[in-house]
């Protein structure tokens, strides 16, 4: 989540939330730094958790979260807070990944970051997740059971 190290300089007050079902606990940046989380069970208590002199939310692996998370989001912001989600818009089958796509519908702003295709050679920009652990469960994450693969390399229907 890459908005949350500057935060850590910012005057203002943050919290920063994720799924129970993430199994790290804790954010992980690219820049290598590691943030502790709030973790909650469902939207209705990320809401709960959120202390009136915190001004910006952010909510990390948004994907594993209940589609409630667009009207927390939209209340938070209404509010006036600002409030930052990272996730994964599409699941390993091409399909929108929880609430993702009422959230990406209902954002001001969207920034979508990408990585490298992981197929050998290719230097392609990735934006889709190849499952490559058969039997694994849409939220067991890891990147021992996926990796980022660009359009052409992506192919739902194996196993690699």
């Amino acid at each position: 989540m890459a908005r949350i190290t500057p935060l850590d300089h910012s005057p203002h007050k943050y919290q920063l939330f994720t799924s129970v079902i993430d199994p790290e606990g804790d954010v992980h940046c690219r820049d290598g730094i590691r943030h502790p989380a709030i973790a909650v069970e469902n939207s209705l208590e990320l809401l709960e958790r959120v202390e009136p002199d915190t001004v910006v939310v952010a909510i990390d692996e948004g994907q594993f979260f209940d589609h409630g998370l667009v009207g927390v989001v939209q209340r938070l912001a209404r509010s006036g807070r600002i409030v930052y989600i990272a996730g994964l818009d599409l699941d390993w089958e091409g399909n929108p990944f929880g609430p993702m796509a009422g959230l990406l519908a209902a954002s001001e702003h969207v920034e979508k970051l990408t990585a490298w295709c992981t197929f050998p050679g290719c230097k392609a920009t990735a934006t889709l997740s190849q499952r490559i652990v058969a039997n694994t469960a849409q939220l067991d994450a890891g990147q021992d059971k996926y990796v980022a693969r660009c359009l052409t390399h992506w192919d739902p229907t194996k196993f690699v």
